[in-house]
This record gives structure tokens, C-alpha cells and sequence, in this order.
């Protein structure tokens, strides 16, 4: 769906046919989860809560997504290419098959005992503490919503709003 359609539906006072739109791709999205029996079981249980989302949060769904896969050939394919040592790029692969993302992916042996994983298990127990916390101060830093899926794209927004400073120097002297 274009902004440009959003608008143009606004408008013109057609938002029957644009709650149809959403509806349509709501009952799409679960059809994909049904035969994605795979998918991660946060994301089963958010299905419900996507009622709750506005267009925003749906484009910035759908935008994380593409951050992170592109679509060729009616296929996701995983933007970031990671070395192959070390299975690296087929633990990557299988970590995106199993969160929904791309459609296929084989489970290569070990895969938990490497890098990959542990790092992909430790940050869903940070983010699954911190959905859970009840911190009185993520409120007042806005970050608490209502809901988890909005909770989690205030957290992304924060993410993507951090700068990164990077200090080159010629050598350990400099470097203080």
C-alpha cells in the first residue's frame, strides 16, 4: 500500500474501503502464519494486538522487515551476507527462517552452540526482561506503551535514532 493511496482514500472519505485494505492484509498475514508453523511463538501471540496498531505501525512493521530481508523472485532473501566460516551465514539464514522472514532454510547441526545464536538468544532475554519489567522510568522515557508490539517499535525508534561516534587514531598513543 502507497502513502499516496492512504491519502488519497483519507480524502475522498473512502476509509470503509481502506479498513477492507487493512482487513484483507490482516487475514493475509495470518494465513502466512498458519503455514509458517516455524515462526517464533511472540509473534503468534502478537497477532491479536496488530488489531490495536495504526498505519504507522504497521508500515513500521513491514519497514523492519525490509531492514532486514529483500524480496526477489516472490522470495525474501536476507540482506546482510555474513561469512560462511563457521556456518556463520547458515545460522543467520536458519535465525531468519525461524522468526518468519524468509521461507526457507536448513537447521545446521550446532547451530546453538555458536555465536550466532548465543547472541540472538541473549538480546530476546534482554528485550523479553524488559517488556516484563514494570521500571516506572521506561514509562517516563516513553518507551512503555500499551502494548508489546508498540513497546517494541518505541524501542526500535530509540535504536534507530542513537548515533554512533566512531574516533579514528593512528595508534594506541592517541588513543585516550
Amino acid at each position: 500500500i502507497s502513502l499516496a493511496y492512504i491519502n488519497q482514500c483519507l480524502q475522498n472519505d473512502y476509509e470503509h474501503e481502506l479498513k477492507k485494505y487493512l482487513n484483507d492484509y490482516k487475514d493475509y498475514y495470518n494465513k502466512m502464519i498458519k503455514q509458517k508453523p516455524h515462526a517464533v511463538n511472540h509473534i503468534n501471540e502478537d497477532i491479536n494486538s496488530k488489531d490495536e496498531l495504526d498505519i504507522d505501525s504497521m508500515t513500521d512493521l513491514n519497514n523492519i522487515k525490509r531492514q532486514v530481508a529483500y524480496k526477489q523472485d516472490d522470495k525474501y532473501v536476507p540482506r546482510l551476507q555474513l561469512q560462511i566460516q563457521d556456518n556463520n551465514q547458515a545460522d543467520y539464514n536458519f535465525l531468519l527462517y525461524e522468526s518468519g522472514i524468509i521461507e526457507n532454510a536448513e537447521f545446521p547441526l550446532y547451530a546453538g552452540n555458536r555465536k550466532i545464536y548465543k547472541a540472538a538468544r541473549y538480546f530476546d532475554k534482554l528485550i523479553t526482561n524488559f517488556l516484563q519489567s514494570e521500571d516506572p522510568e521506561n514509562v517516563y522515557r516513553g518507551l512503555k506503551a500499551d502494548s508489546e508490539i508498540k513497546t517494541l517499535l518505541n524501542l526500535v525508534r530509540r535504536f534507530n535514532s542513537a548515533i554512533l561516534v566512531v574516533i579514528e587514531v593512528d595508534n594506541h598513543k592517541y588513543a585516550i
